[in-house]
């Protein structure tokens, strides 16, 4: 399926942008099949260099695509896909393709959703984010009731949408949520707090910028604020970052190792195991029975490895090899793959790999 999936986007007429929509709906193929679909369908005006079977570099000029081609299929495809995938994810995601991309939705179904404190925390945050890309006059309702909801990962998205729409009013929750929010929120906290210019918001990153120099910010924010330090212009900024590099970096080939291993979504992890098309990590390692045996499986990973460990095995795969795979790793370096995001987050969903026989 993949390499049907991979063909269909290496083509440029309208029947094979076509065959991915109708592969991003289909129930007849795996979910991880379905969001490699979506996501070859949703870059298929523009379509990276890597291919998603073998990861080769392919270059496609993105002159010989029409674009209002693709505009048709998704104009097709997404109100269905919003609607009626059995996917929370591509739902989701076909959310926020529709938004960028300008095709309208059924926004007063995004609405009531949104406001529905029984449903589910990730619908309602992708439907809090088509309300802001529609700019819809309810967005502020929205946003207030999913501040008042238990789940922390929906209300860091309310926090990052409201301090979009009013920077300004936005601040004091967002430093509200580094205080005593839990680590989604604090994480989302410090990102939108650093793409602010708002005075406010530069002094209330500061301090976790010291901390992060003096070596007492806690692990799992270290890596928001040393991103946050390398998008500021302040000096303050640069001056904590260089203290940091000095006395807590990791010596090369991956200087940020210490800032990956806590503090990593594990449901983002799993997506990014089965079905990122850069890193490919199911070509290769099985998992529940299925994937590759090219490489040791990761069925109880957990058990083998730490999370440093597994952060190793991941940016160094030659440093330590499993019995039965050769003196040499194959696999490549992820850091080149994989955002330091990303490999956080797989490192959170790796550590949750137990053997089959343990819950």
């Amino acid at each position: 399926m993949r390499r049907i999936i991979a063909a269909n986007r290496l083509l440029a007429d309208a029947a094979s942008v076509n065959r991915l929509a109708e592969l991003s709906q289909s129930t007849l193929i795996s979910p991880a099949a379905r969001v490699l679909a979506f996501e070859s369908l949703a870059e298929w005006s523009a379509p990276g260099a890597r291919e998603p079977v073998h990861g080769r570099v392919i270059d496609i000029d993105a002159k010989t695509r029409d674009e209002k081609i693709w505009k048709r299929a998704l104009t097709l495809s997404l109100p269905a896909l919003a609607q009626n995938s059995p996917d929370e994810e591509l739902r989701g995601k076909a959310r926020d393709l529709a938004g960028k991309v300008g095709i309208e939705l059924d926004s007063a179904a995004a609405l009531r959703t949104a406001l529905d404190t029984n449903a589910n925390a990730g619908e309602r945050a992708s439907c809090l984010r088509l309300l802001a890309q529609e700019h819809n006059p309810q967005l502020a309702n929205a946003v207030d009731s999913a501040l008042m909801s238990q789940n922390p990962k929906l209300r860091a998205a309310a926090r990052s949408l409201f301090a979009k729409e009013n920077p300004a009013k936005a601040i004091a929750l967002l430093q509200q949520a580094i205080l005593h929010g839990e680590i989604i929120e604090q994480q989302e906290a410090i990102t939108a707090l650093a793409s602010m210019q708002d005075i406010a918001a530069i002094n209330a990153l500061k301090p976790l910028a010291r901390q992060l120099a003096q070596g007492t910010l806690s692990a799992p924010l270290q890596l928001e604020i040393i991103q946050a330090c390398e998008a500021r212009q302040e000096p303050e900024f640069a001056q904590s970052l260089a203290d940091w590099k000095k006395n807590f970096a990791s010596p090369d080939p991956f200087p940020i190792f210490n800032a990956c291993v806590e503090g990593g979504n594990a449901e983002q992890g799993q997506r990014i195991v089965a079905a990122n098309s850069a890193s490919q990590c199911l070509r290769c390692h099985a998992i529940a029975g299925g994937g590759g045996h090219a490489g040791p499986s990761l069925e109880g990973v957990a058990t083998r490895y730490d999370r440093r460990g597994l952060l190793e095995s991941l940016v160094q795969p030659n440093a330590k090899l499993a019995a039965g795979f050769g003196p040499v790793s194959a696999m490549p370096t992820m850091s080149v793959l994989l955002s330091p995001r990303e490999l956080r987050d797989v490192v959170a969903y790796l550590s949750t790999l137990q053997p089959a026989h343990q819950p």
